[in-house]
């Protein structure tokens, strides 16, 4: 296991978390939390492809695992979704809270489906990659 590379992922992850929870508090003012969820979410996934690509797991950013990258987080969003709505409906949690406590379950998953997508050398065959 290379800790380096997961405190890379942490720090990448905070700074995701935070763009993503701003726009959602900001999305709140306009839009139910379900949609505002979505809305940030997806901004999410850019700002996380670029950092992941770049900081975390060092390979370039590419046209071909752009397009797979999203997928990761179709998964996890469709599981998110889920427990935002167990968090808020069934344990009483503030709509403005029940994001962070999803994201923190969801850490591991998401390393794990990240390093499967970006985490290659080139030349593996990866959607993207300099084969």
């Amino acid at each position: 296991m290379d800790i380096r590379r997961w405190i890379r992922f942490f720090a990448g992850g905070v700074a995701t978390t935070v763009v993503s929870y701003a726009a959602y508090l900001a999305l709140l003012q306009f839009m139910p939390y379900q949609r505002a969820y979505f809305v940030a979410y997806v901004l999410g996934i850019a700002v996380a492809y670029v950092i992941n690509s770049v900081l975390v797991f060092r390979v370039p950013l590419s046209r071909g695992r752009f397009i797979v990258y999203p997928l990761i987080y179709l998964f996890q969003y469709a599981v998110q979704a889920g427990l935002l709505a167990i968090g808020v409906e069934v344990v009483g949690l503030p709509v403005k809270l029940a994001p962070l406590a999803v994201i923190v379950l969801m850490i591991p998953v998401s390393y794990v489906l990240n390093r499967l997508v970006l985490g290659r050398s080139p030349g593996s065959g990866l959607p993207g990659s300099s084969v």
